[in-house]
């Protein structure tokens, strides 16, 4: 033949060649995967085998499969571990590649450890690897294997470490000999002890070194059994030691509780415990008191009952909580007090969320510090979100009454307290007491026999005491006379000397008064005036007249004086021009707009009705504006009447919920009409400041008669202010008209306002002053 002729059989033969190589390659393979890659067409071609391997099927996999499938089945970590598929070397006669050790992503998605060997038998003209076949290898339990051998060698170690740390610290003890410790040797039956565990024991050192059963003997009869457990129990390589509590029998014969801790650290050849090492600690004392506080438990179950009874009869709820399922119970009371509807599990986390987010933190880190030993007890006052999305106050208290063997906590009892009305009180006491510590005179308070009890800090500055130094003394020892009698009366005014912790003594003018409650006699208010000062200035004005600064002063009072006059007249012929002139304009204008409606269009009658309405509001603000500027009603009505109108004309605010709350206890008391003005004046301010800049939703308003004094007190909830801040602008016309007109009723003011928490202004005004 040609060589034309042979040329069409070198494929065929070639391709036999292959399916030879690959037949023979599938026999060594066995049960292994088996690939075939082409890598000129790069097409690969997998056997059953390792489809099992990776858990695919062929209609899992691409049709035609490439080598970068299998690569991307390929852990990331591992692609280092495989030749690229543009860098197969060049053979030169070398025909086995591996073993290359990498995981693969199977079916379920979890990854397998693989082991592949390649075989390449088909080459280019230079010598470029053209066609390879390999096999593939399941080694996924032997590298799991060869890991857990890692794990285990490393805990090995890690016990061996820790056995010759427990062997030094054991020996450490011993050298100490602090602890009652001991060396057993089983094997041997045989006890070594140190000084202390003789000395627990009642034995001399030496003189006693017991076998396994002797130490039994020791035992407790009712603990003998569980404790000779001990003598086959032991783990092998325990890491942690056992703890054993029983009573031992001393050299006295007296039981006593012990707490033994004990581990093996040592074994033969057969895996037999030849040594082991404990610790003994006296229990003694913790036990017994573990059992009577188990009994006290019982007790406090038993009475229960009636602890509760008595509790809902004095207006407390009573609750429960059961620790270990976080479970409440509540009284039908308790949830009358809270406001609130747990559900049926009332558990702990759905009760927290109803406690103010303010005191939500502090309320958890109390109650949870209550729940630790020694178990103090539980008390604080919160806010409880009740069911109408309101807060009240309430008082929350508990205690823990019962514990398990281990002293854990196992059940707290508690009450709540309504504290709504508490507040509202001691939120009034507050504001008195505020005013009393800011009052320029000194106040002194005696019980009826004249103890000391309260004294404010401008009487701590006049007499130099301190409050340790005179609280609960006699006020005898602050007169010269050392008698008290003259002074506490139940109207006393005149002048007095007292005695300053220095020595020196100082003229005053004392007003004294009895205080009742519930119309029996409680003690003495005295009102204490410096007039040291004062009669200096007597005296120099005796001798010089008025002073320059006193007539500037004068001259200022009276100029302002004026200036508000004038500012009142202004207003009032303001009003009267609006009501007279303006006003009667007004009604001629609606009056004429109505004739003149009867003879228009309906089209322009329509036109007519929206100018008749424009003029009713126009008519309607300049009423109101009259009112204020000339409230008729503190000449016709009196100034409750006034400042009633006053709150009324605010209650109609369209789109606006305001909830406005008036309290005036005059006692028929109406004061003269220069006085009501001002005081009507600086109410107006106060609450025009309060609906107008302050956007407050809630106002209260209190004017009331005491006995020798009225009070003005004006609070809102709005977005509140600096005061002194605003003093300090030229333009806080309103805040220094108050203070003013304050002054002229020779009245305090005070104004207290914080950003965002409301102000409250408040007004005394003594009734024996004249008015400026």
């Amino acid at each position: 033949m040609t060589h034309g002729e042979k040329a069409p059989l070198q494929p065929l033969e070639q391709r036999m060649r292959d399916e030879q190589r690959r037949y023979e390659f599938a026999l060594k393979a066995g049960n292994l995967g088996v690939f075939d890659w082409n890598i000129q067409a790069d097409e690969l071609t997998f056997n059953p085998r390792l489809y099992e391997i990776t858990g695919y099927t062929p209609t899992d996999l691409p049709q035609q499969l490439r080598y970068a499938d299998w690569l991307a089945l390929v852990h990331p970590d591992d692609y280092k571990n495989l030749p690229a598929q543009d860098e197969q070397p060049r053979m030169t006669g070398k025909e086995y590649h591996g073993p290359f050790k990498y995981r693969i992503r199977t079916r379920p998605g979890k990854y397998t450890w693989i082991e592949e060997e390649r075989y390449s038998f088909v080459f280019d003209e230079t010598r470029r690897v053209v066609h390879t076949i390999g096999i593939i290898k399941d080694i996924d339990g032997q590298v799991q294997g060869e890991n857990r051998l890692r794990e285990a060698f490393k805990r090995e170690l890690a016990l061996n470490h820790q056995l010759k740390q427990r062997e030094e610290w054991y020996l450490f003890a011993l050298q100490v000999g602090n602890l009652a410790v001991y060396d057993w040797y089983p094997q041997e039956d045989r006890t070594v002890f140190n000084t202390k565990l003789y000395e627990l024991i009642g034995y001399e050192a030496g003189e006693f070194n017991p076998t396994f059963n002797q130490w039994l003997s020791l035992v407790h009869p009712d603990e003998q059994a569980r404790f000779s457990e001990r003598k086959h129990a032991y783990a092998p390589m325990a890491s942690q030691p056992a703890v054993q509590v029983y009573r031992l029998q001393d050299r006295a014969g007296t039981y006593r509780w012990i707490e033994d801790q004990h581990m093996p650290i040592e074994w033969d050849a057969d895996g037999r415990v030849t040594r082991v090492i404990g610790v003994i600690k006296n229990v003694d004392g913790e036990k017994r008191s573990a059992d009577a506080l188990s009994k006290l438990n019982k007790d406090l179950r038993e009475s229960e009952n009636r602890w509760a009874y008595a509790l809902e009869g004095n207006g407390d709820g009573v609750y429960e909580w059961k620790i270990s399922t976080r479970q409440f119970y509540f009284s039908p009371r308790a949830k009358e007090i809270m406001g609130i509807d747990l559900g049926p599990e009332q558990d702990f986390t759905r009760f927290i969320g109803h406690v103010h987010p303010d005191l939500r933190s502090e309320f958890k880190a109390n109650f949870e510090q209550s729940l630790r030993p020694p178990y103090h007890p539980f008390i604080m006052e919160v806010q409880v979100l009740d069911i109408a999305r309101d807060y009240r106050w309430i008082m929350f208290r508990a205690k823990v009454v019962e514990v398990d063997d281990d002293n854990n906590p196992q059940r707290m009892v508690g009450t709540v307290t309504d504290l709504s009305d508490h507040k509202v009180i001691q939120k009034e006491l507050t504001i008195y007491e505020e005013m009393i510590k800011q009052n320029q005179s000194a106040i002194l308070f005696t019980s009826m026999d004249g103890t000391i009890e309260f004294l404010n800090d401008t009487a701590v500055d006049l007499l130099g005491y301190k409050q340790h130094e005179i609280i609960e003394k006699d006020i005898a020892r602050l007169l010269p006379e050392q008698s008290a009698e003259h002074l506490l009366q139940e109207h006393y005014r005149s002048q007095q000397e007292f005695i300053t912790q220095s020595g020196g003594r100082l003229l005053t003018q004392v007003v004294t008064s009895l205080i009742r409650q519930d119309g029996d006699p409680m003690g003495f208010v005295l009102n204490i005036l410096d007039l040291t000062e004062r009669k200096r200035l007597e005296d120099e004005v005796t001798a010089l007249t008025m002073t320059k600064l006193e007539i500037e002063l004068e001259m200022q009072r009276k100029q302002t004086e004026m200036i508000i006059l004038v500012q009142e007249n202004e207003k009032e012929s303001i009003a009267r021009e609006l009501h007279d002139g303006v006003g009667q304009l007004l009604s001629l204008a609606k009056l004429q707009l109505e004739g003149l409606c009867s003879v228009l269009t309906p089209e322009q009658q329509k036109q007519c009705k929206s100018v008749q309405e424009l003029l009713q509001h126009v008519t309607t603000d300049i009423k109101s504006l009259t009112s204020d500027l000339m409230p008729l009603s503190i000449r016709n009505l009196g100034l409750e009447s006034a400042i009633t109108s006053l709150l009324e004309r605010y209650q109609p605010i369209r789109g606006k919920q305001v909830t406005i709350q008036c309290k005036i206890n005059l006692d028929s008391f109406e004061p003269e009409q220069s006085r009501s003005m001002h005081i009507y004046r600086i109410a107006q301010e106060g609450v025009n400041n309060a609906m107008k800049y302050a956007h407050a939703t809630s106002l209260s308003v209190m004017l009331m008669k005491l006995k020798n004094s009225l009070h003005l007190m004006i609070e809102d909830n709005g977005k509140g202010f600096d005061v002194d801040d605003a003093l300090s602008k030229q333009n806080s016309f309103g805040l220094k008209t108050m203070i003013e007109r304050a002054r002229l009723l020779n009245g305090k003011l005070l104004v207290s306002s914080t950003c965002h928490a409301g102000t409250t202004i408040s007004l005394t005004i003594p009734l024996n002053a004249e008015v400026s």
